[in-house]
């Protein structure tokens, strides 16, 4: 990426960041990710309860 590219971007990063707060919204705070043990177990149970998306 171009030193043009980079500067470009952050131009319209900051611009859309500015209009989104100036509309009221706000980031949330996601807390730590999930590992993939923590991910998986949490399809199983949505298989187990007939939840979508489980794997056959």
């Amino acid at each position: 990426m171009t030193e043009y590219d980079s500067r470009t971007y952050l131009a319209w990063s900051n611009t859309l960041t500015r209009t989104l707060r100036q509309l009221g919204l706000e980031g949330k705070a996601l807390g730590p990710p999930k590992t993939l043990a923590e991910y998986a177990a949490e399809r199983v149970a949505q298989g187990a309860a007939g939840g979508r998306g489980a794997a056959a």
